[in-house]
């Protein structure tokens, strides 16, 4: 079944029965193609994007947020589902002729990367459609991966002016449909040349650039790979939450953990040591084990972060300036301005790039805390950066620490918190809340609030107080980290309280990233499901 009409823009009613398990299985038949959005009962996105023919005995290849494998037919409502021309059906084994090439769980380079080939690695094709992006599958995935993977040479439009406007339509009459701008020498994927207009693969989008400020040009594998590396860094992405950072890359050791991270974070890939990756952890080196690490190309642009905002009010988050609307950030959310585009700033909030209307956000001070009260993590961030971050405990439920954007009034050392209470710092911020070591807290309280409000944030479900061990309403932090805190920053910097957002919450995949050990278990994957099932 090759080539059969499909609608794109077509949404229907596709429910899943609940119970179901992902798998790997591999495709052997032949292929009918989808590019699919729908939701699960409970609300979450899937995209379906084709199937192993059209029987119940057949599967369907499928994403749940981050999460991706096969479905079986017989467990989908195929009611208005529409076969998509895109893909031809190919089955052929090709070679990886660049130095790294991602497989993504979706047709897009802001995609999860499910895995990283090299150069010499064979893949085996399933299909490739016409803008350049193959299905490919071996016994560990399932993935699309784009034709830069194969080329010995590749057309590309380069950049001939400064301040090009790159564009959504082919049109000049409006300004609002640029979506960014390239330089001189700038270079990007050709996909067609309509009238006076180069049709260009730019960051993802489909765009347009004026041939008047561009050319095409033929360039060589080994001049693309040149041009990957400048353009992009190579980011360690987090698999899972509260997951260690070390000094050094042993895993029985218990004293060498300097850090931990979830699966909001990128850092950047420093080395590889056998089953070990090298990050860049806050300014300082930091080990993390394979089995919590997707490797991604991130834009440098992406990463120079200018200033740090937080927004005013509840504010429209956009994946593209103005267009394309992902979520709505809660007031107080902080995010780090990329570069500002006429009304919008081009943000970045952890591992998430879009836009927000400048109008809606104000500045922080040089020096900041961050205090997100659904997850229980203080971040300090210094010159645009993150510098500093620990786990806390907050306010209980009666007691609830205040949101808001609050100032630094003093720093004491040997604070009377109360008649019979003694504190070694403390750090106010707000009346009587302040951040402040707590003895009475054990270690263990930090990491089991900790464990508790991610498992609520990734469901969806967080709240602005931990689930017990609750402060009145102060910050409480183990000594040590109360000590680097009171060190960094000063009276008069702000500190920002606020609430977790779903921008942030990968639908079902955050539980199972959450949950899983390795990528590529079938057994892992379905257990993570069942799991979710009895939650959601």
């Amino acid at each position: 079944m090759k080539n059969l009409k499909f609608n794109k823009k077509k949404i229907a009613s596709l429910f899943l029965a609940m119970g179901i398990s992902l798998t790997s299985y591999k495709a052997n038949s032949e292929i009918v193609s989808y590019n699919y959005k729908t939701t699960l009962k409970s609300g979450q996105e899937i995209t379906v994007y084709f199937t192993t023919g059209n029987t119940e005995n057949d599967y369907a290849y499928v994403t749940l947020g981050e999460q991706v494998g096969y479905l079986p037919l017989k467990e989908i409502n195929m009611n208005n589902m529409y076969a998509n021309n895109d893909y031809n059906e190919i089955h052929e084994e090709l070679t990886i002729n660049c130095d790294i090439a991602n497989v993504y769980n979706m047709p897009d380079v802001n995609g999860l990367t499910k895995i990283s080939l090299h150069k010499g690695d064979k893949v085996s094709v399933i299909a490739k459609n016409n803008n350049g992006w193959y299905i490919v599958s071996s016994n560990n995935y399932t993935g699309f991966i784009n034709e830069f993977a194969f080329l010995t040479q590749k057309k590309m439009v380069q950049i001939t002016g400064n301040n090009v406007n790159i564009r959504l339509t082919p049109t000049t009459n409006t300004s609002e449909n640029i979506i960014g701008s390239a330089n001189n020498d700038d270079l990007f994927t050709f996909i067609n040349h309509d009238d006076k207009w180069y049709v260009i693969d730019y960051y993802g989008y489909k765009a347009y650039v004026s041939d008047s400020y561009s050319r095409e040009i033929e360039i060589t594998n080994k001049e693309i790979n040149n041009i990957q590396d400048n353009n992009k860094i190579l980011m360690a992405k987090i698999l899972g939450n509260n997951v260690n950072i070390r000094e050094t890359p042993d895993m029985k050791d218990k004293t060498n953990i300097i850090g931990f991270a979830d699966q909001t974070d990128y850092f950047p890939i420093i080395d590889k040591e056998n089953d070990w990756y090298v990050i860049d952890y806050l300014g300082n080196y930091g080990y993390i084990y394979y089995k919590y690490v997707s490797e991604k190309e991130v834009n440098k642009e992406d990463l120079n972060i200018q200033k740090m905002v937080y927004v005013t009010c509840d504010t429209e988050f956009y994946s593209d300036r103005g267009n394309n609307y992902v979520t709505t950030l809660p007031m107080y959310q902080v995010a780090g301005v990329i570069k500002e585009e006429k009304d919008f700033y081009k943000v970045r909030i952890d591992g998430v790039v879009g836009y927000i209307n400048k109008k809606n956000t104000k500045g922080l001070t040089n020096t900041f805390v961050e205090a997100d009260l659904g997850r229980q993590i203080i971040k300090v961030f210094k010159n645009n950066k993150e510098v500093f971050r620990a786990h806390m405990i907050s306010g209980r439920k009666e007691m609830q620490t205040d949101l808001g954007v609050f100032k630094i009034g003093h720093k004491l050392r040997n604070y009377q918190l109360t008649p019979e209470i003694n504190v070694a710092k403390w750090i106010q911020f707000h009346g009587d809340e302040g951040f402040h070591d707590a003895y009475w807290q054990q270690d263990i309280y930090f990491e089991e609030v900790a464990k508790k409000a991610y498992e609520l944030f990734a469901l969806g479900k967080a709240t602005t107080y931990p689930s017990k061990y609750g402060s009145h309403g102060c910050g409480n932090l183990k000594k040590a980290d109360v000590d680097t805190i009171y060190d960094i920053i000063k009276i008069g910097d702000n500190v920002v309280v606020m609430q977790p957002n779903d921008l942030l919450i990968y639908n079902i995949s955050s539980m199972l990233d959450l949950l899983r050990t390795n990528a590529n278990s079938d057994n892992i994957i379905k257990k993570d499901l069942t799991k979710v099932k009895k939650l959601v």
